[in-house]
């Protein structure tokens, strides 16, 4: 193998084995013994023998290194460009904020030592710093978040249940007390206890019906619950607008019917006289539901008493009404319905041939009461009483008691169920944002 001399070149004037002769691979050692540090390349080459072809090597207006340099020339004339301070000075001062660190004109060899000096000198001028508690409490140190070198500690103390342990590298915080047992994480549970609904406020309540059955609520953790029976407040016949407040009077038969619909504790009756709602709330604003709960699971029977004669023992007959759904609403008012209007469809009959539905058949109102005043009350029966405790056995009768009822009544009417009494059992959660004092606060009020 061998470089041709005929490149650009300087080795017309070099001794470097190029000038006449080709140059030739050497044969590898001979044997691994005579050969212990063995070449990493096949093939060495004499440095003089090399030739930079490449742009010559420029700094400035001097020219360092020429195309046709052999490496070795070009290896030496750069190390004494730098070395014996043909490198040009320094353009410029070199700063550092406001400290000059290398001046102007200063030559590049004497510039690096001055550069490396100076980042040193700065290091080394830095202050110590001091890691240690204020001393305020007795505490282990922990650092502040700041910007430096100045830093601040404060402390980090323990408390109950909790200690801080340092054992010169780590610190350690450990829970000391005794543990979470279910018994106390249930005796933290909030609980009202049960609590009466009140009369009507200023801001929420039921009708102020003296001697009338509890209605009554408690809040559990976040959960309301209400039990009891409602009873739908009675207007005084003798006096519309104004409230039968004593419950002993409601079976009598000169309490009618209506139900109250004044400001208090009153409702107001739908359009339909399907249903009644109150005109108030009846619990705190805190406690209302956040969607429309049932306050009872089923639909229902419902019965009220009416005295129709007086006597020692007065005759009792009972009113019927179906109540299809009682719930409380969002903004905690009381709704009930009545059964009117549903179910009417499948059972319709006509009274004279061609003439307008005038009567109805379905099973709902075979429970569902319906009567005119002075209409006559009839036992199912068919059992003469008097006459069976005289003749010592049973006297079959007729159907008719002799007694009527005192004043008209249509099950179906919503605004006709005055005095009847709701059953109530009910749960729901509360809304995420009210909060324990909220509740606490609501129940107080109550």
């Amino acid at each position: 193998m061998y470089y041709s001399n005929s490149h650009k070149s300087k080795c017309s004037s070099l001794s470097c084995g190029c000038k006449t002769d080709y140059l030739t691979t050497p044969d590898p050692c001979p044997t691994p013994d005579a050969c212990p540090d063995e070449q990493p390349c096949s093939e060495v080459f004499d440095s003089q023998c090399l030739i930079y072809n490449g742009a010559s090597i420029i700094c400035g207006p001097d020219t360092v290194v020429e195309t046709g340099d052999t490496i070795q020339d070009a290896l030496a004339q750069i190390t004494a460009y730098f070395c014996n301070g043909s490198a040009p000075d320094v353009p410029t001062d070199i700063t550092c904020g406001e400290d000059l660190v290398v001046l102007q004109g200063t030559s590049v060899v004497d510039a690096l030592p001055l550069i490396v000096q100076y980042f040193c000198d700065a290091i080394a001028g830095l202050p110590t710093v001091t890691l240690a508690s204020d001393g305020s409490v007795s505490s282990e140190s922990i650092v502040k978040d700041g910007t430096g070198p100045t830093l601040t500690t404060k402390g980090l103390v323990g408390g109950t249940d909790v200690s801080i342990t340092d054992d010169g590298t780590d610190l350690t915080i450990a829970f000391t007390g005794a543990g979470v047992t279910q018994q106390n994480v249930f005796s933290n549970i909030y609980d009202s206890g049960w609590v009466d609904i009140p009369n009507f406020n200023g801001a929420f309540g039921i009708a102020p019906i003296v001697g009338k059955p509890i209605l009554e609520l408690r809040v559990v953790d976040r959960i309301v619950f209400i039990q009891g029976q409602f009873i739908v407040p009675l207007d005084n016949p003798s006096a519309p607008g104004n409230l039968i407040t004593a419950y002993s009077d409601y079976p009598l038969p000169t309490s009618n019917k209506n139900v109250w619909t004044t400001a208090g504790g009153g409702f107001t009756v739908g359009t339909d006289e399907q249903s009644i709602t109150s005109i108030e709330p009846i619990i705190p604003s805190d406690l209302f539901p956040d969607k429309i709960v049932r306050l009872n699971a089923f639909n229902s029977i419902n019965q009220r008493g009416c005295m129709v004669n007086g006597g020692m023992v007065p005759t009792v007959e009972y009113l019927l009404t179906t109540i299809t759904n009682a719930r409380l609403n969002i903004n905690g008012t009381l709704s009930i319905s009545t059964q009117k209007d549903q179910d009417d469809t499948a059972r319709n009959i006509v009274s004279t041939p061609g003439a307008i539905d005038t009567k109805r058949n379905s099973e709902a109102y075979h429970v569902v009461g319906k009567h005119a005043s002075g209409n006559p009350i009839l036992t199912y029966e068919n059992i003469d009483y008097v006459a069976s405790a005289a003749a010592g056995y049973i006297v079959y009768t007729g159907i008719d008691t002799g007694d009527v009822y005192p004043f008209s009544f249509d099950g179906k009417q919503a605004d006709e169920i005055g005095g009847f009494p709701i059953v109530v059992q009910v749960s729901y959660p509360l809304n995420p944002t009210v909060t324990l004092t909220d509740i606490q606060n609501a129940i107080a009020s109550m």
